[in-house]
């Protein structure tokens, strides 16, 4: 599918992310500007179109750019199912991963913080090329949160649309 054919069937609102029906599917003359894709169990959006399921966030940049994006696209806000423009990037895997959540198993409530038995300390690190790197062992969580947040902003390129 190209950006021609998907804008004759669907229209898609870059401040919602909402996508539309332009014509109807078969029979259904009802849909016809109705809200097109189902959010499924993962928290994404779908689109039906004739072959399968597409995700919608990726049909946003076709039809913003005129072609599907390289690799990934990242929800700068988390958010799965919110397909505006603004709150999405195309990005490599690596940087994808830099924009997660922290685990629910987490203790320190940082992400890339957890204490050191060993040390009695709170040990920093994060994942950078595909390596582990330690940042270091901090007296406090807040003290190792923001030692790794410095050393995230120097390793890891991070270019959200504005």
């Amino acid at each position: 599918m190209d950006q021609k054919e998907l804008k004759e069937i669907l229209d898609y609102d870059p401040e919602t992310g909402l996508f539309t029906w332009k014509i109807a599917r078969g029979r259904r003359t009802d849909l016809v500007g109705a809200v097109a894709g189902t959010r499924h169990k993962d928290g994404y959006i779908r689109i039906w179109i004739g072959y399968g399921y597409v995700a919608a966030h990726r049909l946003a940049f076709l039809w913003m750019e005129g072609q599907l994006p390289q690799h990934h696209v990242d929800h700068i806000n988390r958010i799965r199912d919110d397909n505006s423009w603004r709150n999405l990037r195309a990005c490599t895997r690596q940087e994808n991963m830099q924009n997660m959540k922290k685990y629910s198993t987490n203790a320190s409530g940082y992400v890339g913080v957890h204490f050191d038995k060993s040390h009695n300390k709170y040990r920093a690190q994060l994942r950078a090329y595909g390596k582990y790197v330690n940042i270091g062992r901090f007296s406090t969580a807040e003290q190792a949160a923001e030692a790794r947040a410095k050393a995230k902003e120097r390793l890891h390129t991070f270019h959200p649309k504005d």
